[in-house]
């Protein structure tokens, strides 16, 4: 209940009790002053009436004491009135037959007016002849009181809701501010930071609200000073200064953890783009030339790889790039490397010295490791410098192996086919607490059957239904699938998917999610959805849209791969997640690497700050794990801590 609900209510039955007391005090006090005067009445007459009947009974008036008896009986005042001899013979008795109240049944039951009696004698000198004896008629009294009882009633209530309306409204005026004061501090906990603008009037309310304004703008200050420092320091040892790409620091790590990562990449070309004469440029058109000539190539080979999905490009060197694209077979390696000579011809001709381009391409074989694919690649880079009759050179290497690779044409009948039947399986894999190690959630991994019934990871199909547009479709699948696991309870506690950002930008999906989840609230709060950080950087506010749409349904986010878009460390405040996965390249090796330590305890600090758990994905070493505890990290997952399984 709201404090300001909370004051008018306490104040309301305060205000209740003390006007219900004033109303029985009237009242009380208007019955025992009438039953005093009801008292006095009856005594008063009776001694009147007995004096005016002394000359008469000493005549032996009957006809005369009757009369006088009849006038004050005849009033209305008096119930009874009763002359007896001094013997006790009853000589006039006057008495009303009972009536009914002009009161209210339960007003003269509960507040009891006794009919009051008066006694005088009759002398005649020092000789007693009579007594007499009057009865207040109480129906009288009951009137008065009833009437002053309504009055009083009519003028408390109105006192009464006089005194609330005025209560109301200075506590209304005087708590309103908390109303501000409550929102402002919520917000600074969902991490939006504002101020209040409008100071309350009460002392103590103001000082509180000038306290939140300075823990907010204090808060907000010390979160962008560890993001900015977070962020030059992560582009100082990943970012290549010249061109913002990825350098071949970053390039090589990356490349180390998506080769021993069958997850996320499976089969693959490298391609190597060397210009060559690049330091005769320099020397003849300057190094600012020779800079903005970098920006250029970096921004021609960014719009290539635009068409290529999950792409990864980097400089490698002064005049070197790589590109990485996951899910490429030879043609279309051989068809890339053409394009990126054409796009780079002629690359100097505004400074007056075109230097030649040249690319060496490398296909991925499963099982290879980093060192050989990158010699392979630069033998292709060699070779296409000595050739004569291309500039650009695919290394060739021994066929694939069936039993290993499958063919796109054989993915692309098995996709469909799978998708259409059903015919997926899921398998889970655990991330638990980083100290505690309680399992936090389990991670739901999409497996396809191959026809002769091998299981292939996620990275040897997901980039096939992404060409072939299928990413809504296994969404839609993978969802219904893994909501029919936790209904059955095949899945204890929580449980994560992951979600191609095509669905999640699909407004369709986003809605027949929606619904799926506000179906069952109860089973949606177990859900944990990933969202890959790549389209965050360029889609950012339609993500966040969509999350804060599904959101309300109790289902949480995280982010997947997180850690290679420096500018998504200043979006993280205003981001509806819960969870953030820094990507396995940053874990690889962490306990040999300072940079990448100091990155993960950064990242862990400002998501911390903004109320979310930071989790390491890939760990597979005990030593890693440790470094990790040591950085504040919340959950792990890798190998290590446990394999995927049905």
């Amino acid at each position: 209940m709201k404090l300001s609900r909370l004051l008018i209510l306490i104040i309301a039955c305060l205000l209740a009790l003390v006007f219900a007391g004033a109303l029985a005090i009237v009242v009380n006090n208007s019955r025992d002053y009438l039953a005093e005067q009801m008292r006095s009445h009856a005594q008063d007459t009776a001694t009147s009436l007995g004096l005016s009947l002394s000359s008469t009974m000493q005549n032996s008036n009957t006809a005369m004491m009757n009369s006088m008896a009849d006038v004050i009986f005849d009033s209305g005042y008096y119930q009874e009135v009763v002359i007896r001899d001094i013997s006790g013979k009853l000589l006039v008795s006057r008495v009303h037959a009972p009536q009914p109240m002009e009161v209210p049944e339960w007003f003269a039951t509960f507040f009891v007016l006794q009919a009051s009696r008066g006694h005088s004698l009759v002398m005649s000198g020092w000789k007693q002849l009579a007594t007499v004896e009057v009865a207040s008629h109480p129906g009288h009294a009951y009137r008065e009181l009833w009437r002053v009882s309504r009055q009083a009633v009519w003028w408390i209530m109105g006192i009464g809701a006089a005194s609330f309306i005025l209560i109301f409204v200075v506590l209304r005026a005087a708590l309103a501010p908390l109303e501000a004061m409550e929102s402002l501090a919520l917000g600074i906990s969902n991490r939006r930071f504002g101020v209040l603008k409008k100071m309350p009037w009460a002392r103590e309310l103001r000082r509180v609200a000038q306290a939140l304004n300075t823990m907010s703008l204090t808060v907000e200050r010390m979160l962008g000073e560890q993001t900015s420092l977070a962020e030059r320091l992560h582009i100082k040892a990943y970012v290549d200064g010249v061109t913002g790409l990825a350098n071949g620091r970053d390039f090589r790590e990356r490349l180390d953890h998506l080769l021993n990562a069958p997850e996320e990449f499976s089969s693959g070309a490298l391609l190597f783009v060397h210009l060559d004469q690049l330091q005769a440029f320099n020397d003849a058109s300057g190094h600012g030339a020779g800079n903005s000539l970098m920006q250029r190539v970096a921004d021609r080979l960014a719009e290539i790889c635009q068409t290529c999905a999950a792409s990864l490009l980097a400089r490698m060197n002064g005049a070197e790039f790589a590109i990485l694209v996951p899910d490429m077979e030879a043609n279309e390696a051989k068809e890339m490397g053409g394009r990126v000579v054409t796009a780079l011809e002629g690359i100097g001709l505004a400074d007056e010295m075109p230097l030649a381009v040249y690319v060496g391409i490398a296909l991925y074989r499963p099982n290879e490791g980093v060192s050989a694919l990158l010699s392979k690649a630069d033998r292709a880079l060699h070779a296409a410098r000595r050739s004569s009759n291309s500039r650009w050179q695919l290394q060739e290497d021994a066929p694939w192996d069936e039993s290993v690779a499958v063919s796109r044409n054989h993915w692309k009948s098995g996709i469909e086919a799978a998708l259409r039947n059903g015919n997926i399986a899921l398998q889970f894999q655990p991330v638990q607490g980083c100290k505690d190690k309680r399992e936090l959630y389990r991670e739901a991994l999409v497996r396809i059957a191959t026809k002769d019934g091998e299981i292939q990871p996620a990275g040897a199909f997901l980039p096939t239904v992404v060409k072939l547009g299928l990413a809504v479709q296994l969404d839609k699948l993978v969802v219904s699938r893994a909501m029919e696991c936790l209904s059955k309870d095949q899945c204890a506690g929580r449980l994560a998917i992951n979600l191609f950002a095509s669905s999640i930008l699909n407004e369709e999906f986003v809605e027949w999610l929606y619904e799926r989840l506000a179906a069952d609230i109860n089973l949606s709060m177990r859900l944990v959805f990933e969202v890959p950080e790549a389209e965050l950087s360029y889609r950012f506010d339609e993500l966040r849209t969509a999350m804060q749409h599904l959101r309300q349904t109790g289902a949480q986010f995280a982010i997947d791969r997180f850690g290679h878009s420096a500018t998504v460390l200043g979006h993280l405040r205003n981001l509806p997640v819960d969870f953030i996965k820094i990507d396995g390249s940053y874990i690889r090796k962490i306990n040999q690497n300072d940079d990448k330590q100091f990155f993960v305890q950064a990242v862990a600090g400002i998501a911390h700050g903004v109320g979310m758990q930071v989790i390491a994905e890939h760990v597979e070493t005990a030593e890693e794990l440790a470094t990790l505890q040591a950085l504040g990290v919340d959950g792990v997952q890798g190998y290590f801590i446990g394999k995927p399984q049905a």
